[in-house]
């Protein structure tokens, strides 16, 4: 349930995303599409969260196996 709910702040928001907004897509999404896209939309905020949240750097690297994984 809260995947989807985090899915659906991901996919219903329009225009630029306030910072706040990015790093709570950053820190909580779980499916690998969205969360690549973050990532490869902005680096430089997943490169800093990188380092607390292993699925970030998955997604910097293109490993969607990895960001799945628990």
């Amino acid at each position: 349930m809260i995947r989807r709910l985090v899915e659906q702040s991901y996919f219903g928001v329009s225009g630029e995303p306030a910072p706040s907004l990015i790093e709570f897509w950053l820190r909580e999404l779980r499916s690998p599409e969205p969360l690549l896209e973050v990532a490869r939309v902005h680096p430089n905020r997943a490169h800093a969260i990188a380092t607390e949240r292993p699925a970030v750097a998955a997604a910097l690297h293109d490993d969607t196996e990895e960001i799945g994984s628990p």
